[in-house]
C-alpha cells in the first residue's frame, strides 16, 4: 500500500506494517499480515450507510489491506478482521473498544474539533474495581474525573452515564470519546467540571445466565451510588446530579430516575424510551406501558418531585429503529405535565449521534435552569422582563416574531435599559448545530446577545425550525422573517433599520450570509409575514461558514447557499475559517473569498491555521472577539455615535487578524492587525496584552519598508517575531497587502505616517478605552526601515521622542535623490541623530554598503554601530523568524529600549559576541 504504509521485510521477520493508517484526504487503510488466509474482511458496526463488512485484498507479501473513506465528517469506528470464518483484532491497532461479550479494535480520524484530544488541561480517567453485594461479585466502572480535581478539595457535580446493550463500561470513553469531549468543554466554558461515572450496565457477561437474579436497577442504588459518595468529593443533592443513558442505558435512566425521582435534577435519554408504548409500532416489543406508568405512578403523579427537576432531554435519530418508542414515551410523559425538551435529529442508532447528544447534553448540565432546559421549556407567548447583573440593559424572552404554531418561531431581545432619542445599531445572532440541533439558550449566543447590548447595540437573538421540525429552506425563511419583524417594530425598540447587522457560527454562519446575500426576488421569504419590511441585513459576519454544502443531495439547492449568490453588489462581509477545519473545508471557503473578491465584493477573511470548527465559538475568541466587535462597529456605528459606551478596554481592539509564523518564538505570541483611526499603517503587537501595564510596557517600533512600499510584505517574518519579544511595531502599509501584493502596495508612503502612528499610540495609551491603554512605553521608541524605509527612519530620528535609530540596508545618498518617492536628504540630515544608532547591512555586495559606511564615518556626536553579514541587499527579512538581522535587531532593541545591560554585549569590546562570530563584522564609534 506505499512506503509510507509498509517497510521492506528485514530477516524473518516478515514486513513491517502500519494499521490503521489515516491518510490526509480523509481515507484510512487497514492491513493485516495473515500470508496463509484464504479470506479476509473487515468488520465494524460503525459503518453507518456502508456494508458492515469489506473485502480486503492480498499483495505478494501476503499483506491483506482495505481503504476505506473519503470519510465527512470522519468518524470514530470499532472493527475487527474476519479471517477465513474467524473474528480477530488488529495486532496493530493502539486503542480497543469492548463490548459485551467481545473486544474490538478502534481507529479515530480527527477532525471533528470537540471529539479530538486538544492542547487543553485534561482530566483523570480510571478504572474502579468495586464489590457488588446486589450481585455478589467484584465488578468495574470507569470514573472521569475532571482537570484540577487531584489539586484541590472542592466538591463537584455527579454525572452518571450509562451504555447500550451491545456495549460496556469502557464504551463511553473508548467509541463515545466521552472524556475527550468533556475535557474540551469545560476548557472552552461549554460545560463545568463535574465528575462523571460510566458503570457496567450488564449484571454479567453475554452467554452467561444470571445466576443471582441482581437487577442493575438495583446495584445502581445500593453499590455503584454509594461507592461513588463514599470515595470522590461529589455533592449528595438533586441539583447537582445528573442521569443519562443511551438505548438499553436509556431505558435503565428512566428506572432508576423514576424510581428515586426526587435524587435527579437532571436526566438524559439518548435514543430510547419506554418499550411497549408504542403497540405494533415498537419493534422492540416488551413491557407494555400501562405496567410502566402504573409502577411508577407517584414520581409521574406528584408536582412537588416535578419542581426540582431541571432538564428531562430527550434525543433520538429519524431512522433509528427506537424513534416511535421515543416519541411515545415523550407524549406519555408530556401527558403527565412533564416539560420534555425532545429533539429528533438526522441519523440512525449509533455513536455519531450519541457523541452529540452527550455534547448538547452536558452543555446543559448545573447550569441557571432556564437555560439548561431551552426553547422547550418556554411557555408559548410568554415574555418575561429580566434585570442582569449588569442594570445598563434588559432582557425580553421568547418573543414570537410569527404567528403560528411552532414553538420555534420565538426570539430573545437585549437593549440597553437608558431612554434615548437616538436610533440605535442592531446585531441578529443566529445559533449553530447543523440546521438538525441547537438553541438560542446556549451560552455563546446569550452572552453576545447581552455583550453587544451592553455596547450599545439592540440584539436579537434568533430560533428557527430545525430541519426535524419542517425541512429546508424553512430555516432561511424563518430567520429573514425574524430580520423583516425586527424592522417592523424599530420605532420601538429604538432600532435604526439601516443599520442592521447578523452574525451567526457554523449552521448560523451559513444563515447570517443568507440575510446580507439573498434578494426578495429569490423566493425565500416565506410565508411569516411583515412583507412590507426588508429581510436583508446591511452587515454580516460568519465563523466557520458554510458557503456551499458539497455533496449532491436535497439541501445542496445553489439557491440555498450563499455560492449561488456571488456579487459585487451585497454589504460588507467577514468570514473567520479555522485551518484545522474538517467540517467546513477551508478551501471552500477560500474559494466564495476569492470569487466575492473577484465580482468586487467587499469581503474581509480571517484564517486561523491551528483552529479547528470551533473557531469563533470556543477557540481563538481574544482574536476573534474584538475582530468581529471592530467590523460591526465600523459598519453600524458612525465614527461620532454617541450612544457607544464602551465597557472594556477591548472596545478598540482593531481586526482582521494576520498570525505571522504561529505568532513568533518569543514568549508574546504576535498579530498583525490595523486600526480604521490608524488608516496606511499595519500593526504587530502581542496578541494577549494581559501581560503589560504598570510593572511591563511595551516599547514602540516605527518601521518603513524597502523601496518605500505601502506594504510589510517582505520584513512580516521579521517584525512578527521582534513584536513576539514584547514590542509592539507600527509599519508603514496596507493589512490586506501583508499576504498578497496589487497595485495598491506601491502607492507613494511618507516619513511623516510614522510620525503620525506615534502620536496616534501615544493618544491610545492615555485613553481608558482603549486596549492600549497604561501597557506602551512611549518613552522608548525606535525609528527604523530598510533600504527607503531606512532614510525614512533617517529623516524623522530628529524628532526629540526617538529613542534610538535602526537603519537596515540603507544610507543618505551623496546627493539627494530624484525620485519623488524616495526622500531627499543630503548628508546634513545625519548631524540631527540624537540618539545611538545601529546600522544593519547586508555587506560589500548590499547596493546601499558603500552609503552607509559613508554615514558611519560621518557621525561622531552619538554612538554608533555598523554590522555587517554579507547576504546582499535583501537582507535576511524573508527567511524563517526573520533570520539572523531579527537577532542582532533584538539585542540592540534590548539593550537601548529595555535597559537589559547584558545585551550591550552583543555589539562592545574585542569579546562581544558579534566580534566572534566569523559571519559578522562590527564596527563601533563614540561609546564612553
Amino acid at each position: 500500500m506505499g512506503q509510507m504504509g509498509q517497510a521492506q521485510p528485514s530477516g524473518g521477520r516478515g514486513p513491517e506494517i502500519v494499521s490503521p493508517e489515516i491518510l490526509t484526504e480523509g481515507k484510512v487503510v487497514f492491513r493485516l499480515h495473515a500470508p496463509q488466509a484464504e479470506a479476509v474482511r473487515l468488520e465494524s458496526p460503525d459503518l453507518g450507510g456502508m456494508p458492515p463488512t469489506g473485502e480486503m485484498d492480498k499483495n505478494d507479501q501476503g499483506v491483506w489491506s482495505l481503504t476505506y473513506g473519503p470519510v465527512d465528517p470522519p468518524i470514530t469506528m470499532r472493527y475487527r478482521f474476519n479471517v477465513d470464518g474467524v473474528s480477530v483484532g488488529d495486532p496493530r491497532a493502539r486503542g480497543t473498544s469492548e463490548a459485551n461479550g467481545t473486544v474490538f479494535s478502534l481507529v479515530h480520524m480527527p477532525g471533528l474539533d470537540i471529539q479530538d484530544v486538544r492542547d487543553v488541561p485534561h482530566g483523570a480517567l480510571a478504572e474502579v474495581t468495586y464489590y457488588s453485594k446486589v450481585l455478589g461479585k467484584f465488578r468495574r466502572m470507569h470514573v472521569y474525573t475532571p482537570p484540577g480535581y487531584e489539586n484541590n478539595q472542592e466538591k463537584y457535580p455527579v454525572f452518571y452515564l450509562l451504555h447500550g446493550s451491545t456495549d460496556s463500561d469502557d464504551s463511553w470513553s473508548t467509541i463515545g470519546r466521552a472524556n475527550t469531549i468533556l475535557d474540551n468543554m469545560i476548557a472552552s466554558g461549554e460545560a463545568v467540571p463535574m465528575v462523571v461515572v460510566m458503570p457496567d450496565g450488564h449484571v454479567t457477561r453475554a452467554g452467561v445466565p444470571n445466576s443471582n437474579g441482581g437487577s442493575f436497577e438495583d446495584e445502581f442504588a445500593q453499590d455503584i451510588r454509594p461507592t461513588i459518595e463514599k470515595n470522590y468529593r461529589v455533592h449528595t443533592d438533586r441539583s447537582h446530579r445528573a442521569i443519562a443513558g443511551l438505548s438499553m442505558g436509556g431505558g435503565q435512566t428512566l428506572n432508576i430516575a423514576f424510581s428515586n425521582l426526587s435524587d435527579f435534577g437532571y436526566i438524559g435519554v439518548f435514543s430510547s424510551g419506554v418499550f411497549g408504548l408504542g403497540g405494533a409500532n415498537d419493534r422492540r416489543g416488551g413491557r407494555r406501558g400501562p405496567s410502566w406508568e402504573e409502577r411508577y405512578a407517584t414520581a409521574l403523579n406528584d408536582p412537588s418531585l416535578k419542581d426540582g427537576l431541571e432538564l428531562l432531554w430527550f434525543a433520538t435519530g429519524r431512522d433509528d429503529f427506537l424513534i416511535e418508542t421515543s416519541r411515545n414515551t415523550v407524549e406519555v410523559l408530556r401527558n403527565h405535565d412533564f416539560d420534555v425538551t425532545w429533539k429528533e435529529t438526522e441519523g440512525a442508532h449509533w455513536w455519531r449521534n450519541w457523541r452529540g447528544y452527550l455534547n448538547e447534553f452536558a452543555a446543559a448540565l448545573f447550569r441557571d435552569p432556564a437555560a439548561a432546559r431551552g426553547s422547550a421549556s418556554s411557555p408559548a407567548g410568554t415574555v418575561s422582563r429580566e434585570t442582569p447583573e449588569h442594570d445598563t440593559i434588559d432582557v425580553i424572552r421568547d418573543i414570537a416574531y410569527r404567528e403560528g404554531d411552532s414553538k420555534a418561531w420565538r426570539l430573545d431581545l437585549a437593549m440597553p435599559t437608558a431612554e434615548t432619542d437616538k436610533l440605535r445599531p442592531a446585531l441578529v445572532i443566529v445559533h449553530g448545530g447543523g440546521w438538525r440541533a441547537g438553541e438560542k439558550e446556549v451560552d455563546v449566543y446569550q452572552k453576545m446577545m447581552t455583550d453587544y447590548a451592553k455596547k450599545g447595540y439592540v440584539t436579537i437573538n434568533v430560533e428557527y425550525r430545525l430541519t426535524g421540525e419542517a425541512p429546508f429552506p424553512a430555516c432561511i425563511e424563518d430567520v429573514k422573517c425574524a430580520v423583516r419583524w425586527l424592522r417592523a417594530h424599530a420605532e420601538e425598540y429604538k432600532v435604526d433599520p439601516d443599520r442592521v447587522g447578523a452574525y451567526g457560527h457554523s449552521a448560523g454562519a451559513h444563515l447570517a450570509l443568507m440575510l446580507a446575500m439573498v434578494p426578495k426576488s429569490a423566493g425565500l421569504e416565506g410565508d411569516g409575514g411583515w412583507d412590507e419590511y426588508s429581510s436583508r441585513v446591511n452587515v454580516a459576519a460568519a465563523g466557520s461558514p458554510p458557503t456551499e454544502l458539497g455533496r449532491d443531495v436535497p439541501m445542496a439547492k445553489t439557491e440555498w447557499w450563499p455560492i449561488g449568490y456571488i456579487s459585487g453588489e451585497h454589504p460588507p462581509l467577514f468570514l473567520i475559517q479555522g485551518g484545522q477545519d474538517r467540517i467546513v473545508r477551508p478551501e471552500l471557503t477560500e474559494d466564495f473569498v476569492e470569487k466575492m473578491k473577484a465580482a468586487g465584493a467587499d469581503i474581509k477573511y480571517l484564517k486561523i491555521d491551528g483552529d479547528g470548527h470551533g473557531v469563533a465559538y470556543a477557540e481563538s475568541l481574544d482574536v476573534t472577539d474584538p475582530a468581529l466587535e471592530e467590523f460591526f462597529a465600523k459598519h453600524l456605528k458612525p465614527p461620532t455615535s454617541t450612544e457607544h459606551t464602551p465597557t472594556s478596554s477591548a472596545v478598540q481592539s482593531k481586526s482582521p487578524w494576520v498570525i505571522v509564523e504561529d505568532g513568533g518564538t518569543g514568549p508574546y505570541p504576535a498579530v498583525v492587525t490595523e486600526d480604521r483611526t490608524l488608516p496606511g499603517m499595519t500593526i504587530y503587537r502581542p496578541r494577549d496584552l494581559s501581560a503589560f501595564g504598570a510593572d511591563q510596557k511595551l516599547p514602540i517600533l516605527l518601521w518603513g519598508n524597502g523601496a518605500c512600499a505601502n506594504t510589510t510584505q517582505e520584513h512580516k517574518n521579521f517584525l512578527n517575531e521582534i513584536t513576539s519579544h514584547g514590542y509592539v511595531v507600527l509599519a508603514i502599509g496596507l493589512l490586506d497587502q501583508i499576504e498578497n501584493r496589487d497595485e495598491s502596495s506601491r502607492q507613494m508612503t511618507r516619513s511623516s505616517q510614522l510620525l503620525t502612528a506615534l502620536d496616534w499610540i501615544v493618544a491610545q495609551n492615555e485613553a481608558t478605552e482603549s486596549v492600549y491603554f497604561g501597557k506602551v512605553d512611549v518613552s522608548k521608541v525606535a525609528a527604523m526601515g530598510m533600504s527607503c524605509g531606512g532614510l525614512q527612519a533617517i529623516e524623522i530620528s530628529a524628532d526629540p521622542r526617538i529613542s534610538t535609530s535602526i537603519i537596515c540596508n540603507s544610507g543618505v545618498l551623496p546627493e539627494p535623490s530624484p525620485m519623488a518617492a524616495m526622500p531627499a536628504l543630503s548628508k546634513e540630515v545625519l548631524k540631527k541623530f540624537h540618539a545611538p544608532v545601529l546600522y544593519i547591512m547586508g555587506g560589500p555586495s548590499d547596493i546601499a554598503y558603500n552609503n552607509a559606511m559613508d554615514d558611519f564615518s560621518r557621525v561622531s556626536h552619538v554612538p554608533i554601530v555598523m554590522t555587517n553579514l554579507n547576504v546582499g541587499h535583501g537582507g535576511t527579512f524573508a527567511r524563517p523568524h526573520g533570520g539572523k538581522f531579527t537577532s542582532v535587531a533584538l539585542a540592540w532593541l534590548d539593550w537601548q529600549l529595555k535597559g537589559k545591560e547584558d545585551a550591550s554585549a552583543w555589539f562592545l569590546g574585542e569579546d562581544s559576541k558579534l566580534n566572534n562570530d566569523p559571519e559578522w563584522k562590527v564596527e563601533t564609534k563614540n561609546f564612553k
